[in-house]
């Protein structure tokens, strides 16, 4: 949409809110149809997202998309680190669990291995009663084989240069570079592996490579890869919204 379009839907969307707002006055006392009502509050609300809120993140805030973040600036794979905001919506959505283990996060090893109550982690204490054996792919085997050592030899390689590029201080777009360097071998490791498509428990989760299984080989919450929801998180985060919903 132009400049000019936009500029022109705004002006119409205010002289509509006007009119709502005026009928609303001339009216006092007598029945008003709902509809005013509701036309005056949303164009009220939309000129303020599109208006006000513009005044603040410009003047006030000073919004900047070229400005890092401290996760971008501050960046140790620990304390600070870029996020996918799926990720984030899983957590706090869905209570969904971290499915990556070699990003070197502040935890410590568990001391004793108990079934996480998260749903999309398990640690396979009962290979018979798999906690999403519903969804699992027929015949698959469980725990499900994957080329964990090629990705885990590659992640340690990958967080060494990682690391020696934030001591250096080098540019962001050096990190970026490896980032999309990750991606790509992440996604042809997986898409080679026999199971790819298949749902059952991949050893290697919730920060820990050996005592706990993840649902896919590949997930939102395992990499920074482009591709969606496993099948388990998909469910999980549908469950949540019929709950309140439905």
């Amino acid at each position: 949409m132009s400049r000019l379009a936009r500029s022109l839907l705004l002006i119409l969307i205010a002289l509509l809110g006007a009119a709502s707002f005026a009928w609303l006055a001339l009216k006092r006392g007598e029945p008003v149809n709902a509809a005013w009502l509701l036309t005056a509050a949303l164009c009220t609300y939309y000129i303020a997202y599109r208006v006000y809120s513009r005044i603040i993140a410009n003047n006030i805030f000073e919004l900047d998309d070229e400005r890092a973040t401290p996760a971008v600036r501050l960046n140790d794979g620990r304390d600070f680190t870029p996020t996918n905001k799926w990720i984030v919506f899983g957590h706090h959505f869905a209570a969904l669990a971290d499915e990556y283990y070699t990003s070197p996060v502040a935890y410590q090893p568990p001391t004793k291995i108990i079934e996480p109550w998260e749903p999309n982690v398990t640690a396979l204490l009962d290979r018979t009663n798999l906690k999403w054996k519903d969804l699992a792919t027929p015949g698959v085997p469980i725990p499900t084989p994957w080329p964990k050592e090629k990705f885990e030899t590659y992640s340690r390689a990958l967080q060494a240069r990682r690391a020696k590029l934030r001591a250096d201080r080098r540019p962001e777009s050096e990190m970026s570079a490896l980032f999309r360097e990750e991606r790509a071998f992440d996604s042809t490791l997986f898409a080679s592996a026999p199971h790819a498509k298949s749902i059952g428990a991949f050893q290697g989760a919730n920060y820990d490579a050996n005592a706990f299984y993840r649902p896919a080989i590949d997930c939102i919450m395992f990499t920074r890869d482009n591709v969606p929801f496993c099948p388990v998180c998909s469910r999980t985060i549908e469950q949540v919204i019929d709950s309140q919903t439905r």
